[in-house]
């Protein structure tokens, strides 16, 4: 990855399948670093040195979390898609009338 933002560090966790605090551990940094990236989205990058420990840790990851990273990117990228579809389980709504 070239370009990690707040967004791409949030799937990576997702995909690893790590807490917030395992995967600030993980990657040797605060817990409240994590939840700033993953609060702001888009919003911030990580410095230099840490977007290398994302290429680092994704590099390292099997393909199995390689395909979990891929897929959360993709759902997290097209929200409008999400909100269109209705909940799994979600009955739809009558008016009274």
């Amino acid at each position: 990855m070239h370009h990690w933002t707040g967004l791409e560090t949030r799937a990576l966790r997702l995909a690893l399948r790590l807490s917030v605090r395992a995967f600030a551990e993980h990657l040797g940094v605060a817990v409240a670093t994590v939840s700033k990236w993953e609060s702001k989205r888009t919003g911030t990058e990580p410095r230099p040195d840490t977007q290398a420990m994302l290429d680092t840790a994704l590099g390292r990851a099997d393909a199995t979390a390689h395909l979990r990273f891929e897929t959360l990117l993709s759902e997290m990228a097209s929200p409008a898609r999400h909100l269109a579809q209705p909940a799994a389980g979600a009955r739809p709504r009558c008016s009274a009338t």
